[in-house]
């Protein structure tokens, strides 16, 4: 009895060997010298300034072979998933990898790693992160750090509500112009393109839009009569809002964090007021022509 015993415990043995030896060959763990180039890579994130945003916010990333550029994979998520490690990226072991994410897109469209808007679409107060890796491990995890690549500016019209004849209101409308159309997701660099924005009006003679980060000099404002106005049609004046916030001396299109500003207008004196505030809020510089 002994004997069949000892028979069966090494027929068992033997069965255990093959079978391990057969699972080492189809797994990508197994502690054996092999190429491993074709076994995956997971890609998670954390945004180390998370904080600063809503957890069910949107966030796109995505992931490009470097340098070829080819599109490794990529996929829309919110913050929650991402700082929750219920998001990654998978590529291969053996890639390297350039990527970039973004949050607060909803309103532009991609192409490619670019992301831009149509004339007559307002550019959305995009965040963006970029990344370069090579996936060396079964799991690797990436610190980045959402940079602001838009400029929030509200105009404000000073005595709005005193146009002879308006009847308390604004007569007039203003309309955006510019060059550029978007932002590379890559790098924040700013997309070559017609930008054309006509936006409302929020308070009588105030008004407050968005744009990207810019390439040239050509942000510019138009200011138009009115439909019911004596001006109906006509344009005012056309102001150069490139040269009104450089004027400041405080904003540059080339901050890692871009400014907001303020811009305070009298039309009757032709005067201007530019205060630009960093992107955490605090006033920076200020400007009176």
């Amino acid at each position: 009895m002994q004997y069949y015993r000892k028979k069966h415990i090494e027929s068992i043995l033997y069965l255990l060997v093959i079978l391990a030896s057969v699972m080492g060959l189809s797994s990508c763990k197994q502690l054996v010298l092999e190429d491993r180039s074709d076994c995956p890579a997971f890609l998670f994130f954390d945004i180390t300034n998370a904080a600063d945003y809503d957890i069910s916010e949107y966030a796109h990333i995505a992931a490009y072979k470097y340098p070829d550029g080819d599109l490794l994979a990529g996929d829309t998520t919110t913050v929650r998933a991402v700082q929750d490690d219920e998001f990654y990226l998978q590529v291969k072991r053996s890639d390297s990898v350039r990527g970039y994410g973004v949050l607060r897109f909803i309103g532009a469209h991609n192409q490619g790693s670019q992301w831009i808007v149509d004339p007559g679409e307002e550019f959305p107060p995009i965040w963006r992160f970029d990344y370069k890796t090579t996936a060396a491990s079964e799991s690797y995890y990436i610190d980045v750090e959402a940079v602001k690549d838009h400029s929030v500016i509200d105009v404000r019209f000073l005595d709005a509500d005193m146009y002879e004849g308006s009847g308390g209101e604004f007569p007039y409308y203003i309309v955006i112009c510019s060059n550029t159309c978007g932002i590379d997701g890559m790098d924040g660099s700013p997309i070559k393109g017609p930008f054309l924005f006509q936006p409302d009006e929020y308070g009588c003679g105030r008004f407050r839009f968005t744009v990207p980060r810019q390439f040239d000099r050509s942000l510019h404002m138009e200011v138009w009569g009115r439909e019911g106005f004596s001006e109906e049609g006509f344009m005012v004046t056309d102001l150069n809002l490139w040269n009104l916030l450089q004027g400041t001396g405080g904003f540059s299109w080339e901050a890692k964090n871009l400014a907001d500003a303020e811009i305070e207008i009298s039309l009757a004196e032709n005067k201007y007021i530019v205060t630009v505030a960093e992107w955490a809020g605090e006033t920076h510089s200020s400007y009176e022509n």
